[in-house]
């Protein structure tokens, strides 16, 4: 594979994509594409049927991971891929996708990011965010209420009913198949920087 891929994991509300922006300003623009699990999620429409109705977005059988791979595949080996486009406010797959470059250092972020075990074997490093469960729900809960246009109970309800159920079902093993777990409350700097480290040694020896 001529680029390089980088997944993190960890619970809804971790840190993930704070520190896949980090990562992206440590290295030039040209250089990082970040991709997030979620746009990876089966259409509503099927997701209703597999889970009569209500569907559980923190289940791993809710993401489309053969449209993943197809797409990690083309951009690890330098040539053009369709992301999907997901909507947050109405937790669905639209039917837009946007068309994205490879670039160098490829970023995968999302709860279950580890969960597959081919994406696993693609990746030059496999990173964890580990952050206490109750920081994550506060987290989730002030982004889902002022981003996401969702009310306090429904967050609360979705919360107690698959995310925090799923995280010790699934997210939480992630951790034990990690090559770095980094403990992120509000900020590590020096772990950060054991990261950026660590990515520096793998671009240069591509």
């Amino acid at each position: 594979m001529r680029n390089k891929l980088i997944i993190l994991a960890g619970s809804s509300g971790s840190g993930k994509t704070t520190i896949a922006q980090k990562i992206a300003e440590k290295f030039k623009k040209s250089q990082v594409q970040i991709i997030c699990l979620d746009h990876f999620y089966k259409p509503d429409n099927i997701l209703k049927k597999m889970f009569n109705n209500h569907p559980n977005h923190d289940h791993p059988s809710s993401f489309d991971w053969k449209l993943l791979k197809s797409v990690l595949r083309k951009l690890l080996f330098g040539q053009l891929a369709d992301i999907p486009v997901y909507d947050y406010s109405t937790n669905t797959r639209t039917t837009k996708s946007i068309k994205i470059k490879p670039s160098k250092i490829l970023i995968l972020e999302g709860t279950l990011a580890l969960y597959d075990k081919v994406i696993r074997k693609w990746a030059s490093l496999k990173v964890f965010v580990d952050t206490p469960l109750d920081e994550c729900f506060i987290r989730r809960l002030e982004r889902d209420v002022t981003e996401r246009n969702r009310t306090r109970q429904s967050v609360i309800k979705k919360w107690h009913q698959t995310v925090r159920p799923m995280f010790f079902e699934f997210v939480w093993r992630e951790s034990e198949i990690a090559d770095i777990i980094l403990p992120w409350y509000q900020t590590n700097p020096r772990g950060l920087e054991t990261l950026f480290n660590a990515m520096e040694t793998i671009i240069v020896k591509k």
